[in-house]
């Protein structure tokens, strides 16, 4: 136990740590899933048969609200002479205001990876290859815009809740290199740089969404050691959140559900 300070929410919490003697599940099968972690959407998930993009674009536009609101802030800040009240009480709001979207985006992480896991075990799938984007920006000159948008990508914390979580129902989680995944064609092996959210391969004309051939390739690297031997299915599920009660406020999003929109791509 630890009594721990929080700057940012300028408050004490307890840290406990209790151990709770149960012993993880059983694998829910044999199955293997590649997961194709994003910036748009949090996960794209495959396991050869049926693809799922778990979309949560709530995660991005709360980034984007966080950079401006913060911006203003420090506007603000920077008239003031520094230690003096107003600046003070400038940094006390600024401080309070990313504690609270440090909690939201925190809550819409363990729900995307509550979900990943509860498809996992829906498919019998006993092992998740995760695409390790770890070092996706390091040495790399993205511009400015897309700079800050990596930035703000917290991958790290996603895999850690998908990781726990999954390991506690059962599922061993191994990451796999994700150089290239979602630019090599799984029909012709041509690598082609997509735009937007769809994948379109010049050479042969396939077409797909972009993170289903991420995942795909993913999938393929781990199961055959190399691209383009998963080809990922015509049909494309969408997982939105929404809450299913009405009555909780877009802050406090509680235990949402998720509904499910498909849609078939051409070109195969």
């Amino acid at each position: 136990m630890q009594l721990l300070w929080d700057r940012a929410g300028r408050h004490y919490f307890w840290h406990l740590m209790v151990e709770n003697y149960l012993e993880p599940a059983e694998p829910p099968g044999d199955q293997v899933a590649g997961v194709d972690l994003g910036e748009i959407h949090p996960a794209a998930v495959t396991d050869g048969e049926e693809v799922v993009v778990f979309s949560a674009r709530e995660m991005r536009s709360l980034a984007q609200y966080t950079h401006k609101r913060l911006a203003e802030i420090q506007a603000k800040q920077a008239r003031k002479t520094k230690g003096s009240r107003s600046w003070k009480r400038l940094q006390r709001r600024k401080g309070l205001f990313l504690a609270q979207q440090h909690r939201r985006r925190r809550d819409l992480e363990h729900k995307v990876s509550r979900a990943v896991v509860k498809w996992g075990v829906e498919r019998q799938v006993g092992t998740l290859a995760v695409g390790d984007v770890r070092d996706a920006a390091d040495g790399v000159a993205l511009g400015h815009t897309t700079n800050q948008k990596i930035s703000s990508w917290s991958h790290g914390r996603l895999r850690q809740y998908l990781t726990y979580k999954a390991q506690a129902a059962g599922i061993t989680v191994v990451l796999v290199d994700e150089a290239y995944t979602s630019q090599e064609c799984p029909n012709c092996h041509e690598r082609h740089k997509p735009r937007g959210r769809n994948y379109l391969c010049p050479v042969c004309g396939f077409v797909s969404h972009r993170d289903a051939v991420g995942s795909a390739n993913i999938l393929s690297r781990f199961l055959y050691s190399e691209l383009g031997n998963v080809s990922p299915p015509a049909v494309i599920k969408y997982r939105h959140p929404f809450d299913a009660t009405g009555k909780r406020s877009p802050v406090d999003t509680g235990q949402v559900a998720w509904a499910f929109t498909t849609q078939e791509t051409d070109g195969f």
